[in-house]
């Protein structure tokens, strides 16, 4: 580095970003929401703790108020260095940024205050006036404006920067310092080419660099900080001045951040609010941050916590063993600490999620809806104690995208995609499972860096699956009325929350809006990536059908509807639903067609035996008709059952095959049991669907809920003409008189007379069915494979020698399953 100093015996330390009971104004979210300052240190208390960690100088930079640092100054004149955090803004768009002044005097303060809001003023005074100062965390976007641009103009309008910034993350403090440190004489040319700006030295390619805690909390002083010489605080400035100082020491992380706003958020509720004293939030700070408890004290404590009863013994359980875990580490370092106490907190809300559903289903029962509300009252305490994690996040990453420029810029080093697959359903009989399952072979094969979020496989056999997936153990499980085929499985939020940002993915998929969807929704809103869901399923439709209540419907509707246009971007199975989306109020802009998959090495015409399978699966010889899909009300199966004893009277030799399995398979069974050669197999593996496809004659589906109709394509790959419904995705995928035939499932009488005209047809093997067979598997060759749909998906398949982290300092988590937290 051309600033290094070098080592010599002078050599000192400041933490030149600090911050104290005089920063009243909080930029963070949580703090904003609650009425709190920003800090709530003594200036007192910052000095004493600076120079129990080794700082020689100490400073005070408080958001554009400087009575703490000249009261300092008062009191250790020569040990101290006035500073100020002024915030400056663009005056041509109003961005915000914030600049560290040092050596101010009162009347310094006082002109730069009257001059702060237009930052080429500001700079000029510095220069003029031969002050300090450090341009800080310039990445981070204090009002959401800041853009490439405004990153071009401070660098020609300032000479030193924050390379060291302690609230922020390794990432940002390096991709920041490491693109500075490429800066070359062409580079500043073209800058000032684009923007006009007089650049504020004769060598503005070469900066200087500081380090500051950024601490408002009283927690991290004195742990990130400036190395630099100078026996005095004026020889010191001076070489800070001249780009001779360095920045080093800690920078933050999530969960460093989140307990900073926890103390902060603390120390406000004790001092203004009486009705804070003896809630779970005071007892919990108390022992964070205050002084060791005895145990008999923490269970006076836990039993005089307001909100929670007799009945809630399991999270005075929690409560408790967290106690316990701050009392026998208090002396580990914060950080250590924090990860602890975190994993006790995540605890503690889940046990508050599963203690609320406990609640409310019992007040359900009960038709008690007052009751109800007040459980969700006393439920509001362990929300409160999880907003910080989700706020800290928030603030974390909220430039993403413009590190990542500055990555590709100035590093040389393009972004590594990542991909975080999200999906409730994985091991079960539907077209979402099915599609994870083949994403996973295909993305692993091709090596895309993806790894599927996902319930805890039931079937721990499943080893191909689980090996690349993230799996969530569930906190709560239940059924759904009218889906009870599917269990409903909430995880735990803040543990997953931690995997994922420890994956640092790029890119979130969602395939199902169901409680892991959305918390890859959330995930991707939090750390500030794109997310892309995909339409698999029409729940509005299907609960329209199966629980015949308009109502619920649209209850289902307006769920769906929020869910996905909350997304970047919506994938469609078929241009069909395309159509039908856009007439229910969905983002057009951001739909998309999303091209199916087919393995076309297994979905092809097989040379089975048609006697050696019809007995493997007990079924008579004769014409075959073949459904195969989710046994389940909305598929349309007793309409396919009437339709099939009518023409069965004309064509008793005809059979009816049901493949598969599903939530109305014991009702159909128990219907179809008078009905000869109607024949129900149960479910098949996937890779047993062309053999019998081989021996059946026609595909039958008349589902009118499904989006795509992956079984209608796989059967078409093997050669199966099929008839499908005029409703939904499948009558896109058949072509009308060519593969087979579309009809209206308004007029069943249309299905027999096609099937009384077929029948005779099949049987004799007319050139019309050939055709129609070799038709049914040209078109559906026309169809992507895994790989493009992938490559659609995810991008061009990546090179084997594609390594590396996603960003500079990033250490990759392996695949891993969340031990159950109960």
């Amino acid at each position: 580095m051309k600033t290094r100093p070098k080592q010599k015996e002078n050599m000192v330390k400041a933490d030149l970003h600090v911050h104290s009971r005089f920063s009243n104004r909080p930029s963070e979210w949580f703090l904003q929401r609650i009425g709190a300052a920003e800090s709530y240190t003594e200036p007192e208390q910052v000095y004493q703790l600076a120079k129990q960690r080794g700082m020689t100088f100490v400073t005070l930079t408080d958001h554009n108020r400087i009575e703490g640092a000249l009261y300092l100054q008062e009191k250790y004149a020569d040990e101290i260095i006035t500073g100020t955090e002024f915030t400056a803004y663009f005056p041509e768009d109003g961005c915000k940024v914030h600049i560290l002044v040092y050596g101010l005097s009162a009347s310094d303060f006082e002109n730069l205050q009257q001059i702060r809001r237009n930052i080429y003023d500001l700079r000029d005074y510095l220069k003029q006036a031969r002050l300090a100062y450090s341009v800080a965390h310039a990445t981070y976007s204090v009002n959401g404006r800041l853009t490439m641009q405004h990153l071009e103009k401070l660098i020609l309008l300032f000479d030193v920067f924050e390379s060291i910034n302690g609230g922020r993350n390794r990432p940002n403090n390096l991709i920041w310092s490491g693109s500075l440190q490429r800066l070359t004489p062409a580079i500043i040319e073209d800058f000032y080419i684009r923007h006009r700006i007089e650049p504020i030295s004769d060598d503005p390619w070469v900066k200087g660099f500081t380090g500051g805690s950024d601490d408002h909390a009283g927690v991290y002083i004195g742990q990130s900080f400036t190395v630099g010489q100078g026996q005095t605080v004026s020889e010191f400035l001076s070489n800070l001045r001249n780009k001779r100082t360095i920045g080093d020491g800690r920078s933050n992380h999530t969960l460093g951040l989140a307990f900073s706003i926890y103390k902060i958020a603390f120390e406000y509720l004790k001092q203004h609010s009486v009705l804070f004293s003896s809630t779970l939030f005071d007892q919990i700070g108390e022992n964070i941050f205050g002084k060791p408890s005895s145990e008999w004290l923490n269970r006076l404590r836990i039993s005089k916590i307001k909100y929670l009863g007799k009945k809630d013994e399991r999270i005075h359980q929690q409560v408790a063993a967290l106690f316990r875990i701050l009392n026998q580490h208090r002396d580990l370092s914060p950080d250590v600490k924090f990860e602890l106490v975190y994993e006790k907190l995540a605890d503690l809300a889940d046990e508050s999620i599963i203690n609320l559903i406990q609640r409310i289903k019992r007040d359900t029962k009960r038709g008690n809806p007052v009751k109800t509300v007040a459980d969700i009252t006393r439920f509001l305490p362990s929300l409160f104690l999880s907003i910080p994690f989700y706020s800290s996040l928030k603030y974390m990453y909220n430039t993403r995208p413009l590190l990542d420029e500055l990555s590709v810029r100035f590093l040389k080093m393009p972004v590594k995609r990542r991909f975080l697959w999200f999906t409730d359903t994985v091991s079960d009989l539907n077209g979402v499972a099915i599609t994870i399952r083949q994403v996973i072979r295909t993305a692993t094969r091709l090596n895309y860096d993806l790894k599927v979020i996902a319930p805890r496989l039931s079937d721990e056999s499943e080893t191909e699956l689980s090996e690349t997936m993230i799996q969530l153990p569930s906190i709560v499980q239940f059924k759904l009325p009218y889906y009870e085929y599917l269990r409903v499985q909430i995880p735990s939020v803040l543990k997953a929350l931690r995997i994922i940002e420890a994956y640092q993915p790029t890119e979130v998929i969602i395939s199902t809006p169901g409680p892991i969807g959305l918390i890859g929704l959330i995930a991707a809103k939090l750390l500030n990536i794109r997310s892309v869901a995909i339409y698999h399923t029409d729940f509005s439709a299907q609960v329209k059908e199966l629980a015949e209540d308009d109502s619920l419907a649209r209850l289902v509707e307006n769920a769906m509807h929020w869910f996905y246009s909350h997304v970047d971007e919506i994938r469609v199975p078929t241009r069909e639903y395309l159509q039908i989306l856009t007439s229910r109020g969905y983002p057009v802009e951001r739909m998309t067609y999303l091209p199916r998959g087919i393995d076309f090495d297994l979905f092809r015409p097989n040379p089975a035996d048609r006697t050696q399978v019809l007995q493997k699966y007990h079924l008579p010889d004769g014409l075959n008709l073949v459904f195969c899909g989710r046994i389940s009300q909305d598929k349309n199966l007793d309409f396919l059952v009437q339709v099939y004893e009518k023409v069965k009277a004309d064509f008793p030799e005809v059979n009816l095959i049901l493949a598969g399995d599903g939530p109305y398979y014991d009702t159909l069974k128990a219907r179809v049991k008078s009905i000869r050669n109607i024949y129900l197999i149960g479910r098949l593996r996937q890779e047993a669907l062309p053999e019998l496809y081989a021996a059946m004659d026609l595909f039958v589906f008349p589902s009118v809920t499904d989006t795509f109709g992956m079984a209608v394509i796989e059967a078409q790959a093997c050669g199966l003409p099929a008839i499908v419904s005029d409703i939904g995705g499948p009558r896109e995928i058949v072509r009308d008189q060519e593969t087979g035939f579309v009809l209206p499932v308004t007029h069943p009488q249309s299905w027999v007379d096609c099937l009384r005209r077929l029948i005779p047809e099949i049987q004799q093997r007319s050139p019309r069915i050939q055709v129609m067979q070799t038709a049914a598997v040209n078109c559906m060759r026309e169809n992507a494979g895994w790989v493009e749909m992938l490559a659609d998906m995810l991008g061009p398949v990546p090179r084997e020698d594609e390594h590396g982290p996603a960003r500079p300092g990033h250490q990759p988590s392996p695949a891993m399953v969340i031990s159950n937290p109960n």
